[in-house]
């Protein structure tokens, strides 16, 4: 292991490593303590039993992959069927990105209800943008291909304020 000096695309260096391996099995034990170190963890599905990398801290009991058995993700069989351990909505697939534009846009409203300077936007622009990201929530826990393919562009924060601009048809 040898410390590097790399160049940002910006021109700033940055410190890495590279790492030389003798063996595959060398490299892909040393991938996996440092995705560990990283807080991804592998996880085994309740539903159709493959393991899966965990990347948040949620404890996720259900993979987002979908059941080639149902033709739905396997946390939406688990929501479905009973007896199964249900899974809290604030560990389920896309409720973090929803909570954090929710969040930035509460932010946003309140800065306008006091006249901050900081403040951006209007309140019905703010209430309009809460409004589609709720939708956008909604539809990605119903469309599995909008959530897999969609979903996290349509949660941009810019992209919701222009969404709601022209719903509203400001500039």
């Amino acid at each position: 292991m040898a410390p590097v000096v790399l160049e940002n695309k910006n021109g700033s260096a940055m410190l890495g490593r590279r790492i030389h391996f003798d063996r595959m099995l060398n490299f892909y034990v040393t991938d996996l303590f440092e995705g560990l170190a990283a807080g991804h963890y592998s996880w085994q599905c309740g539903i159709c039993h493959r393991f899966f990398f965990m990347e948040t801290a949620h404890k996720q009991l259900y993979c987002s992959t979908v059941n080639p058995e149902y033709g739905v993700p396997c946390a939406y069989v688990a929501k479905n069927k009973l007896n199964m351990p249900k899974q809290k909505k604030k560990d389920g697939f896309g409720y973090a990105i929803w909570k954090k534009r929710y969040d930035s846009l509460r932010n946003e409203k309140h800065k306008t209800n006091k006249n901050l300077p900081s403040a951006r936007y209007d309140i019905d622009v703010c209430d309009k943008a809460i409004e589609l990201a709720k939708r956008h929530y909604e539809e990605a826990q119903i469309d599995f291909d909008y959530a897999q393919n969609q979903y996290e562009q349509d949660m941009v924060l810019r992209n919701l304020i222009n969404e709601a601009k022209a719903a509203l048809g400001k500039k």
